[in-house]
């Protein structure tokens, strides 16, 4: 059952029956006589409070300032009834339940809809089970997404519009972690900081440090992974007939956070015949598979399975070569929208006939849409006749980054022509209700249709195109206006912020704030705007540590001095950036001018004016990185759109500029320095 059919908003109203039970500090409100004409609404709900049940637990309703409580048995079940007049009956109820004794830090929340709803979802006989709404069942899960939803629900409308918000990973880990507390509370404890499992729901950053520290170990990784899935196996923890009709068409997409920038590949389109064959396809790849269900679970079996390559150690300072082979994946839907994808590998080992083939299994979790849903949920995008957009293209040119869809220039005239400026294409386009529709000379065929929007001038696409060779590709992009914008030579020196001043989200969650200076004469220098802190010597207090550390020489210095550069305007107003080495026959060395003896470019980037909207830069960056001068190779050519908030000076970050935390760090290393010679 998809999020659409399960969370339907219609109103049925309950006449008669005896007021519930009802106390707490808001009783005198509670109690007071109906509405003359004596209309209440009224519902019994019968559920369970498990991970494994929690005997005895206390179980309580809240209704606005209304509160009903019962106490569950020692198998966790409980009964109890809720009532209003009918004028309150629009509000969402909650259930809250705690446990006794030795699981009294067990404390479990549940989100159900307005009473209405609920009334309409339990039938003719007024008793709501798990059988109609699994949230009568007050779980880890439950409580899970509880704490992402917030107290701040008002109504329907906004329970619906929360529920599409719920982060599926953050999701699930939370869930995995309470089950990980509650179930094996001799081996995992609760922080210090919090006294209960809904308080730890709550705080996100402890959540992610608790998986952090459980995952650190081989034995806390299997106990997490099998606390997921059995999460997703449970009946009484998750409906289990989600998929009891197979779509022919499912989409799963990956969390995307707001600022949609940085992140690739989050969409995987499954079609599903019904002999039992099928397709998969994501922004990397496309095969025909075979496909089978059980129970509520969907097993795709890929034709053409993918293959990966590394190394391991081998135990006596060696290594041995390693391959993981696809084979299957279980989509096992969760409610609202939301399921686990488990993928299975068979890793083998080809260097050492003595080792037995493993099977491993990956978690992620997901968004799924099926059929009907993706078109309600991505509309369709309209043409911007007479301008253009940055958008992904299906692009198998050779030296073209091989991941296939990558960032285009398409410009749009009226009549339904139009034209690609890397593909270096005509196109002709349709507009329908399905989606944008985008057909090129050579036979590719694209659709378009409407994500998120970023900005005004930034949005999310879903990108879906088809080759002339079959190929199928899918992907969630950016789609960022192109008003033909040109830059001003004398404004481009000055310091540019991606994604905003603090606001770049690195793959090192401590480093934020990229930027890029400009200086007048030429040079400049890639940065963090943002303090890095790395307990450097173990001693528990983490240092402020603005330095690149290079492997390979342990030579140490300033991270904005590492990544200096010198740039130029081309004459096709373009801002060229080369990030340069001399070479003196034995040694390297940063920082050379171009076209100088023995300096060489392993770091070319273009950046193509798209829109500039004040002092906000929309640019395509146009990337090459060559390291064979270094005894690498020369990558594929990258096309990626990027906006930079511009400032003509230094934007400091909590009152302290960058230049000022180099210095600041030089003076504390020289320090330590002549202390050390003190010490000697």
């Amino acid at each position: 059952m998809t999020k659409r059919a399960m969370w339907h908003w219609g109103v049925v109203i309950g006449v008669g029956g005896l007021l519930g039970a009802c106390g707490g500090e808001d009783a005198e409100d509670c109690c007071a006589p109906p509405p003359p004409n004596g209309q209440q609404t009224v519902l019994t709900i019968e559920g369970r409070v498990t991970d494994a049940p929690i005997a005895l637990a206390e179980v309580v309703a809240s209704l606005g300032n209304r509160s009903f409580s019962a106490t569950a048995d020692s198998n966790g079940f409980y009964s109890l009834q809720v009532s209003a007049p009918v004028t309150e009956s629009d509000r969402l109820l909650r259930l809250e339940a705690r446990g006794r004794g030795q699981q009294s830090f067990v404390r479990f929340r549940s989100q159900l809809a307005s009473l209405d709803t609920l009334v309409q979802q339990a039938g003719p006989d007024g008793s709501l089970s798990a059988g109609d709404n699994i949230r009568a069942n007050v779980t880890h899960l439950s409580t899970a997404e509880s704490a992402q939803l917030g107290s701040q629900l008002t109504g329907d409308a906004d329970l619906e519009t929360a529920l599409a918000e719920v982060d599926p990973e953050r999701l699930l880990n939370t869930a995995a972690s309470i089950k990980l507390l509650v179930d094996q509370a001799d081996r995992y404890a609760l922080p210090d900081s919090v006294t209960d499992t809904l308080a730890f729901a709550e705080q996100a950053e402890l959540v992610e440090q608790f998986v952090e520290d459980v995952t650190s170990t081989t034995q806390g990784q299997q106990d997490f992974q099998d606390a997921q899935t059995a999460t997703a196996d449970d009946p009484n923890v998750v409906a289990q007939e989600d998929m009891a009709g197979v779509p022919q068409r499912l989409v799963t997409i990956g969390y995307v956070p707001p600022m949609a920038y940085n992140y690739f590949n989050l969409v995987d389109v499954y079609q599903f015949e019904a002999d039992g064959t099928g397709l998969v396809f994501d922004a990397v790849r496309d095969t025909s598979t075979t496909w089978s269900q059980s129970g509520n679970t969907l097993t795709v079996v890929p034709d053409d399975p993918e293959r990966f390559e590394y190394s391991v150690a081998d135990g006596s300072g060696g290594a041995i070569n390693a391959v993981d082979t696809e084979l299957h994946v279980e989509i096992v839907p969760l409610g609202n929208g939301i399921a686990q994808l488990r993928s299975y590998y068979e890793t083998t080992y080809p260097d050492d006939p003595n080792a037995s083939p493993e099977t491993r299994m990956f978690v992620s979790n997901v968004r799924y849409l099926a059929d009907a849903d993706v078109r309600a949920a991505f509309p369709a995008v309209r043409a911007p006749v007479g301008s253009g957009v940055s958008a992904d293209v299906y692009n198998t040119n050779e030296g073209v980054e091989s991941r296939g869809l990558t960032a285009d220039r398409l410009s749009f005239q009226s009549g339904g022509m139009g034209s690609a400026a890397v593909l270096g294409e005509d196109f002709t386009w349709t507009e329908g209700d399905d989606a944008l529709s985008v057909n090129f000379v050579s036979g590719t065929r694209m659709r378009y249709r409407l994500g998120t929007r970023i900005d005004d001038c930034a949005a999310t696409w879903l990108t879906e195109s088809e080759g002339a060779d079959a190929s199928r590709r899918v992907d969630l992009g950016l789609a960022v206006c192109d008003s033909g914008a040109a830059f001003t030579p004398a404004d481009i020196p000055g310091y540019y912020y991606q994604f905003g001043v603090g606001d770049e989200e690195a793959s090192d969650d401590d480093v934020v704030g990229f930027g890029l200076r400009f200086d007048a004469d030429g040079t400049g220098a890639q940065f963090v705007n943002e303090i890095r802190r790395v307990d450097e010597d173990g001693d528990g207090e983490p240092e402020e540590s603005e330095y690149y550390n290079q492997p390979d020489s342990g030579d140490r210095r300033p991270l904005e001095s590492y990544a200096e550069f010198y740039w130029a305007l081309s004459p096709d107003n373009t801002v060229v950036i080369q990030r340069t080495e001399y070479y003196d026959g034995s040694s390297f060395y940063p920082g050379c001018e171009p076209g100088t003896a023995d300096c060489y470019t392993w770091d070319r980037r273009e950046l193509v004016p798209l829109t500039i909207d004040g002092q906000r830069f929309y640019w395509m960056e146009v990337r090459q990185f060559d390291l064979s001068y270094f005894g690498g190779s020369t990558e594929d050519t990258t096309y990626i759109q990027r906006f930079y908030d511009y400032s003509a000076t230094e934007v400091p970050v909590d009152g302290v500029s960058k230049r000022q935390r180099l210095e600041r760090r030089e003076s504390e290393s020289a320090s330590v320095v002549a202390r050390h010679q003190r010490v000697q």
